[in-house]
């Protein structure tokens, strides 16, 4: 009876540390579990603010080539008016030269 008990009280110190040693691992894999996740929740933090500054860069990037576009535009507009007014106003020289010209004939 006593070995029964002795053998029992073995298995039970035993199993004390045993199931000290899991909780211990059990804790440890905790904790490089939350690290992994902190550590993987600041790479997608990273990597979402890089995607990010990538998109605004590109948004800046169309902006200013659109502004560029539409000032080369509004230049070539421009041109086109100065060209537009500068014959009209040596159309109208001709017609004021010809209309003179007709004047003088007829008197």
């Amino acid at each position: 009876m006593r070995q029964q008990l002795d053998e029992l009280t073995t298995r039970l110190v035993s199993q004390a540390k045993r199931s000290t040693q899991l909780e211990s691992q059990l804790a440890e894999i905790q904790t490089r579990l939350h690290l992994e996740m902190e550590a993987r929740s600041l790479q997608l933090t990273e990597f979402t603010s890089a995607r990010e500054r990538e998109r605004q860069e590109l948004l800046d990037q169309q902006q200013r080539l659109l502004s560029s576009e539409m000032r080369r535009s509004e230049e070539a507009l421009e041109r086109e008016k100065q060209r537009a007014a500068d014959e009209i106003k040596i159309l109208s020289q001709k017609v004021d030269y010809f209309g003179f010209m007709s004047n003088t004939e007829n008197s």
